[in-house]
C-alpha cells in the first residue's frame, strides 16, 4: 500500500504493537501516522505562543464576539498535567484556532468575520462557503454546499466543526477524545479508501497511539484561565454541562469532498500538476 501525499511526521511504534501487529500492518501504521496532519505551515514574522498566544486569541475572540475552538499541537500538548509554561512556548511555534461562523437572529450562518490574517500573531483559521461538485465515483456527482476552513496561508483544513449549543465568546478547549477524532478524521479526508484499503489492525493502533499521547488533565495553569471554556465533563459535571461540552462537534469530510475543497481552492491536490 502506497499513499504518497507527502506529509511527513516520523514514525513511532511502541513494543506491544511491535508484537501484535504483522510487518505489513506495521508498514501501513507507519504511513499512517506520516499522513498525521499537524498544521504546521511556514514561519510568519511575530508568531505568537503557547500560552501568551492562547491569552491573546481569547482576548481577540471577545472583542469581536466570535467564538473559536483550539487545534493543532497545541491543544494536544496541553492535556498533559506535567506540561510547564516554558514548554509550550518552547515547542509549539504557534497558536492555530478555528473559527465558527456567527449566528444572526434568524440562526442563519455568516461567515464575515472581523478577525485579519494572523491577526495578534494568531494562525487563524476561518470559515468559507462554496457551491461545489463532489465526484463521489468516476460516474456519479453530486453538487453541494460546503463549508470548510483555511488560513492565512490558504492551507485546508481537513475537517469541519457546527455549534449545536450557544457558547460565549472566546477560545474553547477541546477535550481528549475529540482530538482523537479529530486526527482519525483526517486521515479518513485524505485517503481514497475506494482505491486504498485502510486494514483495520492499522487504523485501531494509529488511533491508540494518538491516545497515548494525551492525558487526563490539563496543567492547573490552563484549569485557572479556561476552566470554563474546557469542553471537558472532567470540569463540568450536572445541569446543563453537556450543552457545554458538547457545543462544538467535529464534521469530518470524505475524501471526495476534501478533494473538491481543494481543487475550488485551485490545488490540484494527491495529483500531479
Amino acid at each position: 500500500m502506497t499513499f504518497g501525499m507527502g506529509h511527513s511526521m516520523g514514525c513511532y511504534t511502541s513494543q506491544h504493537m511491535k508484537q501484535t501487529l504483522s510487518h505489513a500492518h506495521k508498514l501501513q501504521l507507519k504511513q499512517l501516522l506520516e499522513l498525521k496532519q499537524t498544521l504546521l505551515e511556514p514561519e510568519y514574522p511575530q508568531a505568537c505562543k503557547g500560552l501568551e498566544g492562547m491569552l491573546i486569541a481569547h482576548n481577540l475572540l471577545q472583542q469581536t464576539q466570535a467564538v473559536g475552538l483550539l487545534i493543532g499541537g497545541l491543544s494536544e500538548a496541553i492535556w498533559n498535567q506535567r506540561c510547564k509554561v516554558d514548554d509550550l512556548k518552547n515547542k509549539h511555534k504557534d497558536v492555530d484556532v478555528m473559527v465558527l461562523p456567527y449566528k444572526d437572529t434568524h440562526n442563519q450562518l455568516d461567515d464575515d468575520i472581523p478577525i485579519s490574517r494572523f491577526a495578534g500573531g494568531v494562525d487563524w483559521w476561518l470559515p468559507h462557503e462554496e457551491r461545489l461538485t463532489i465526484y463521489i465515483s468516476d460516474s456519479s456527482q453530486r453538487d453541494a454546499n460546503q463549508r470548510y476552513w483555511k488560513n492565512g496561508n490558504n492551507a485546508i483544513l481537513a475537517f469541519g466543526i457546527s455549534q449545536q449549543y450557544n457558547l460565549a465568546p472566546g477560545l474553547y478547549i477541546p477535550n481528549r477524545d475529540w482530538i482523537v477524532r479529530m486526527r482519525t478524521a483526517e486521515i479518513l479526508a485524505l485517503v481514497d479508501t475506494q482505491r486504498i484499503e485502510i486494514e483495520q489492525e492499522a487504523f485501531d493502533a494509529y488511533t491508540k497511539k494518538i491516545e497515548s499521547q494525551l492525558k487526563t488533565r490539563v496543567p492547573s495553569f490552563i484549569r485557572t484561565l479556561f476552566e470554563k471554556n474546557i469542553l471537558s465533563y472532567t470540569y463540568h459535571s450536572g445541569g446543563n454541562s453537556n450543552h457545554t461540552v458538547e457545543a462544538i462537534t467535529l464534521q469530518e469530510f470524505d475524501h471526495p469532498t476534501y478533494y473538491a475543497i481543494n481543487k475550488s481552492e485551485g490545488k490540484i491536490w494527491g495529483e500531479e500538476k
